[in-house]
């Protein structure tokens, strides 16, 4: 027995092809849905993180203009017309003329909590700071904090270090 095909009539033609379309068209919805939805997720995570570490640029001016009254220790003195960290010179630790280039993070209560030596270049007679003793000196330093409107943030600034 051979079966004979039927030819597709109008009616069963635009029954077949609507669901075909509508198949193809659920299945784009469904992945539009899905991209929309891992957008909105990587927003969210976005806007969340960026609040965690968020910190704030200042010049070193304006933060020592934020420093608490015996915030420092007693051997530095911030200059502001020149805008650095002046130190008594010694033959240890800071031979005179010697200075140096500090990255400075600062939390938000007020704390230094990274003092990074980012210095580019130093003396062929060795005769420059010990990093790592001005770095224990300006891990000393306390500051007023920051204010953004109603939370307080933490703050990235740089220092001259300069031995006189």
């Amino acid at each position: 027995m051979h079966l004979r095909s039927i030819p597709p009539t109008s009616h069963t033609s635009s029954r077949l092809g609507a669901t075909r379309n509508s198949s193809h068209y659920f299945l784009q919805s469904r992945s539009g849905y899905n991209i929309l939805v891992v957008f909105a997720i990587v927003a969210f995570l976005f806007l969340v993180c960026a609040g965690l570490f968020a910190e704030t640029d200042v010049t070193s001016r304006e933060q020592f203009g934020r420093l608490m009254p015996g915030g420092m220790p007693n051997n530095l003195h911030y200059n502001i017309d020149r805008a650095s960290l002046e130190l008594a010179a010694d033959d240890k630790n800071c031979p005179i003329n010697s200075h140096g280039f500090f990255e400075l993070r600062i939390n938000s209560q007020g704390e230094v909590t990274t003092a990074r030596d980012v210095s580019l270049s130093r003396s062929a007679n060795l005769k420059t700071l010990t990093a790592g003793w001005v770095r224990s000196l300006l891990m000393q330093i306390r500051f007023r904090p920051l204010s953004l409107g109603s939370k307080t943030t933490s703050v990235h600034t740089f220092a001259t270090v300069v031995c006189q």
